[in-house]
């Protein structure tokens, strides 16, 4: 099961199991097919019945809030399998970007350039949909949305994107891997402008 993408919930009515947890955040949430995700329990990315359906999505949005309404949210980093790409909201549909996409870019350029001249690899960085594709119900987007972070990412880890161990990534990579969300996040805390 180690290409299981989604959680195991049970869907009533339905033999196929789970909900892509990554379609399930309520903002910006919808099972249309143009945006992603599914109406179709049998599909990996199903969005599930409602927004914030399953109890994982629940725990998540409660500690986001929590965490936001407790102190100014600084950086919020999510992290998925494969492509080498480091993505801003939004991703739920075409040409919407945040109101700070240029400061976004600004960071995300100097962790792609740390990352080529420490380890050799280079990602892409921009919007999700500019990048990858439409993809509704994201935490990035919830997060981004709701509690505002001054800066926030989605980051599709190695392979990059035509590789042909795609999410089947060596166990020998797991080491150089690491080093890059190590990179990634001390390049973004150097370089993020203060938060008032």
């Amino acid at each position: 099961k180690r290409l299981w993408r989604k959680n195991r919930s049970r869907n009533n009515g339905h033999s196929c199991q789970g909900v892509d947890l990554n379609r399930n955040f309520p903002s910006f949430w919808t099972s249309n097919v143009s945006h992603g995700a599914s109406n179709n329990p049998c599909k990996e990315i199903y969005a599930g019945y409602s927004a914030g359906s399953e109890p994982e999505t629940v725990a998540m949005v409660k500690k986001l809030n929590q965490i936001a309404k407790n102190e100014k949210f600084q950086l919020y980093l999510s992290f998925h399998s494969y492509g080498q790409l480091l993505l801003t909201a939004y991703g739920y549909q075409e040409g919407a970007y945040p109101s700070n996409y240029q400061e976004l870019m600004r960071a995300g350029e100097e962790v792609r350039r740390t990352l080529i001249n420490n380890h050799g690899t280079v990602y892409q960085v921009g919007n999700a949909v500019d990048l990858l594709y439409a993809a509704s119900g994201g935490s990035d987007d919830f997060v981004t949305l709701e509690t505002k972070p001054a800066y926030s990412y989605t980051v599709e880890l190695p392979p990059g994107e035509f590789h042909s161990a795609g999410f089947l990534l060596s166990p020998s990579q797991i080491k150089p891997v690491g080093k890059h969300v190590v990179q990634i996040i001390d390049t973004l805390i150097r370089v993020m402008k203060p938060v008032q």
